[in-house]
């Protein structure tokens, strides 16, 4: 009956003992290491088409999953405002559209510089 009765507490132990969790680490946008190298205004700064080489998310549309993307700067429009050309493949189809973009300092308190851009 003793060993019965420790066997049943270890039993209890064992079941509740609580694990810590694993935490992921952060996306590479998130990641604080990474603030100093978050300039958007380097982007706009470069010419010809920039394509998206990898996404941290997956991108699906009615018509099918996104493939491949790109965009081209056309033009400034004011202080951090941009005038882009959009495209993106969409299962066997290219489209593409013109879009304004505002560039915006978010989650970095470290810098003033602009690392996300709005549409």
């Amino acid at each position: 009956m003793y060993l019965q009765s420790l066997l049943v507490i270890f039993c209890l132990l064992i079941c509740s003992y609580s694990q810590g969790t694993v935490q992921k680490p952060p996306l590479p946008e998130d990641d604080p290491k990474n603030f100093r190298d978050q300039n958007a205004t380097k982007l706009v700064g470069l010419s010809g088409t920039h394509w998206v080489k990898r996404r941290t998310y997956n991108v699906t549309t009615e018509s099918g999953e996104v493939t491949c993307e790109y965009a081209k700067i056309l033009g400034k429009l004011g202080e951090n405002e941009y005038n882009l050309q959009l495209g993106a493949k969409i299962g066997s189809t290219w489209t593409s559209g013109k879009s304004n973009i505002v560039l915006l300092n978010v989650k970095n308190a470290t810098t003033t510089r602009p690392n996300v851009a709005l549409t």
